[in-house]
């Protein structure tokens, strides 16, 4: 499909940009009728710049395989001149192209780069900067030690300001029960 936010930061024309989503199936999990990893949780929306993020993106997987998980590069879709191509566009697909310095498939979000734990698939780091950001986490399957799927996620993450929320008018700090208060 095509297209992603125009407000994009981390890649090159972001509204030119489509996106693919893809399961790889290895010919060995199709003969074995083997059910591809689910991710659990939808990723968060929004997230708080300077404030640590700490997301579970695991997935089950209900044959019981081996799961590892990694950061990967968002594939790119379809265009502006044919936005939902019928039949779909065939492999192979181009990624993305990141907007550096500062952005790579290793640093999504500038600053502080996420890590992704490989065994839990727990994403962590720290962003820094505010706006809209492409993210691509990968879980690749295994049984018996071999390689048989790999399935991917692209999403984008919204970074701003988040803080308390206090009140904009002021008052005295004993007030009693008949007492006339006026806001302006």
């Amino acid at each position: 499909r095509c297209c992603r936010n125009r407000t994009i930061l981390n890649i090159v024309n972001p509204l030119a940009s489509g996106a693919t989503y893809l399961a790889e199936i290895s010919e060995s999990a199709l003969l074995n009728c083997n059910s591809n990893p689910v991710f659990k949780e939808w990723p968060p929306a929004y997230i708080c710049v300077d404030q640590e993020i700490n997301f579970d993106h695991s997935a089950n997987d209900f044959d019981g395989d081996s799961l590892v998980y990694r950061l990967c590069t968002p594939l790119l879709g379809a265009d502006q001149d044919i936005p939902r191509p019928q039949p779909p566009n065939r492999p192979p697909y181009d990624t993305v192209v990141w907007v550096t310095p500062p952005y790579s498939q290793s640093n999504m979000l500038g600053g502080d780069p996420f890590r992704i734990d490989p065994q839990t698939g727990r994403l962590s780091g720290v962003p820094n900067t505010i706006g809209q950001f492409v993210v691509g986490i990968c879980v690749d399957e295994y049984r018996n030690g071999e390689y048989i799927s790999s399935t991917r996620r692209d999403f984008q993450y919204n970074v701003g300001q988040c803080g308390e929320t206090t009140a904009a008018f002021f008052t005295s700090e004993f007030v009693c029960e008949n007492d006339l208060l006026i806001f302006e």
